[in-house]
């Protein structure tokens, strides 16, 4: 294979990868929330479903010019309605399905969901108890969301919110089952997160020896770890989830300009522990809002957690750090990749703060959307500031395979 064509076959990897972590960029996601209420009492088990009509359009529900239910909507029709529910809910005993002794459906107030109530006969207590939840079918941009709550018999009432695609969810679960799901829980949530990817590139793209990257990405994951520790200790609600990932997205922006300016190693440390901090934060609030469902093994489960994120994180990193390796080998003029991959990931970076400003603002306040500039602005000032400094004292970035200047101390 000749020189030209390695190089081709770089760029075009690069950008494919970038691509891929910037295809939505530009969507803005409305999830369609269903509320569910599990109460054990002492000889039955009630379930209480709210759905929004959003999701119901094959019930054949009348609807209005405004879009609420038809207030004269048939029995027939919401009865239907219920007895899908419950067939969707699937809730089980172990390995044996529920029949539902009771069922019973109507509007909920403002005409605009369908209430549903389920009854079971429960004997010996809801032991192994399980539900498939998320089974309804959303639009591409308006996915369907669980809410739930599940008040034992004995005990706090827990509350867990599922997105995603359907999955089950054992309200008392084993400590295996613990371990699995929430082991797996965490693998999706770090390779579903695109700003983990976009950092690792603009963290390890730029030329640097081995113990240097493996420095950074050490400091990475420790904050990491550390943020995941302080999220869950401190409760930290889903509602801050969007403003920790509007500023980890920022930081983003400021690893790929660093990248752009051939900034001192010392800044990429820095940040490397400032957005390991973020998304271990962000992470953590993942982990809150189904901790609950761990039952009596939720020190289990957040260990299980912290550790499958932290390796899953190592192996990103180590997949980019072969890449990086990899380019170095078949690509001359590298600086000049790493100067393109960076300012894909700042495009990229750059839209996703402003939809996650563009959502702050519709749930906050009007000046959350100037302050979203502002940050933007900010880290721009500081890495233009950066580059400034760098030609001042003579050392301009060279287009070719170079060395960063910093180390860590």
């Amino acid at each position: 294979m000749s020189p030209d064509t390695r190089r081709r076959l770089a760029f075009v990897a690069l950008a494919s990868l970038l691509a891929c972590a910037g295809l939505n960029a530009h969507d803005v996601v409305v999830e369609q929330a269903v509320r569910m209420a599990v109460t054990s009492e002492s000889d039955r088990l009630a379930v209480r479903v709210q759905v929004p009509v959003t999701l119901l359009n094959d019930a054949g529900l009348p609807k209005l010019e405004n879009g609420n239910v038809d207030p004269s909507a048939s029995d027939a029709t919401l009865q239907a309605i219920a007895a899908d529910v419950a067939r969707n809910l699937d809730m089980r005993l172990g390995e044996t399905s529920l029949k539902a002794t009771r069922l019973e459906a109507h509007l909920a107030p403002g005409d605009r969901a369908v209430q549903v109530e389920i009854y079971y006969a429960v004997i010996g207590g809801p032991i192994g108890l399980s539900a498939r939840l998320n089974a309804f079918q959303g639009r591409p941009l308006q996915p369907p969301r669980t809410d739930v709550s599940y008040q034992p018999s004995a005990g706090i009432e827990r509350h867990v919110t599922i997105s995603g695609p359907p999955v089950r969810i054992a309200f008392d679960p084993g400590l295996g089952d613990v371990v699995s799901r929430f082991a797996a829980r965490a693998f999706d949530i770090v390779l579903a997160g695109s700003s983990q990817l976009l950092f690792l590139i603009c963290l390890l793209l730029p030329s640097r020896t081995r113990r240097e990257s493996t420095r950074l990405v050490t400091a990475l994951l420790g904050a990491q770890a550390v943020g995941i520790l302080f999220s869950t200790t401190m409760a930290v609600a889903g509602s801050s989830s969007a403003a920790i990932d509007l500023v980890a997205w920022s930081v983003v922006i400021a690893a790929g300009l660093c990248g752009i300016v051939d900034a001192d190693l010392r800044i990429f440390a820095g940040l490397s522990v400032l957005f390991g901090l973020l998304s271990g934060a962000g992470l953590g609030v993942s982990f809150n809002e189904v901790s609950q469902l761990s039952g009596a093994h939720g020190v289990a489960a957040l260990l299980t957690f912290i550790f499958v994120s932290v390796l899953t994180e190592t192996w990103l990193a180590a997949v980019m750090m072969a890449t990086r390796r990899w380019l170095s080998s078949v690509v001359r003029y590298d600086r000049i990749v790493t100067i393109l991959a960076a300012a894909l990931a700042v495009h990229v970076a750059v839209h996703r703060v402003l939809d996650l400003g563009h959502e702050l603002a519709q749930g906050q306040s009007f000046a959350a959307g100037h302050a979203v500039m502002l940050l933007i602005l900010g880290w721009a000032f500081v890495m233009v500031a950066v580059a400034f400094a760098r030609l001042a004292t003579g050392k301009t970035p060279v287009i070719g395979s170079g060395s960063s200047s910093g180390a860590i101390s």
